[in-house]
């Protein structure tokens, strides 16, 4: 059974915090990033810190399309703002067409599907930032299973986000569709 604590995970907008203003159709990466610092315990840094971080607090007064950023650069701000975090970018599966739009290809290790798994089966004090090209979100372990974080949804459930458990089948059909991603953990963990 999946039970995952009862966090106030980050979502489009969150109340806690609106430091970049409304986020909604381009922050889902950074939202996954606090999301993914929230489930490992870590300190969880602001959006409008990790644009400053990035190099693009000018433009969070121009344009939001400009701060988009892929699981790599979300993985630099949080091991820069949170020095207790460690991350590692990889890309896994058939490259899709939408990636790669503000990070390069040799900002990632290339995965199979099968070494993402085994590494998710070694420890279970990890988060993954995903991005399949489309959307971002957080992966967590629970039990099992994995649970898919969506930041785009508030949804009215004891958890305050809507969830999506993965099992076995459903997680490698992901996988072998393509995604790029930033495994994240405390510093005095083993990376996966």
């Amino acid at each position: 059974m999946c039970e995952l604590p009862r966090l106030d995970w980050f979502h489009y907008n969150a109340p806690r915090d609106r430091s970049a203003g409304d986020d909604a159709g381009w922050g889902c990466v950074y939202r996954a990033a606090q999301n993914a610092a929230l489930a490992v315990g870590a300190r969880v840094p602001s959006m409008a810190t990790m644009i400053a971080r990035l190099g693009g607090y000018g433009a969070l007064r121009q344009r939001h399309a400009q701060l988009w950023i892929e699981p790599a650069q979300a993985a630099r701000a949080l091991e820069a703002l949170a020095p207790e975090i460690r991350a590692r970018p990889f890309v896994v599966g058939p490259r899709g067409r939408h990636w790669f739009q503000t990070t390069e290809p040799s900002d990632y290790e290339t995965f199979t599907p099968a070494m993402v798994v085994d590494a998710m089966r070694r420890s279970n004090r990890w988060a993954i930032v995903v991005d399949d090209g489309i959307m971002g979100t957080t992966w967590v372990p629970c039990g099992n299973t994995v649970v898919e974080i969506d930041p785009h949804v508030r949804s009215q459930d004891a958890l305050h986000m809507r969830l999506h458990v993965m099992d076995g089948p459903s997680l490698r059909a992901r996988l072998d569709v393509g995604l790029m991603g930033a495994f994240v953990t405390l510093r005095d963990l083993p990376l996966p």
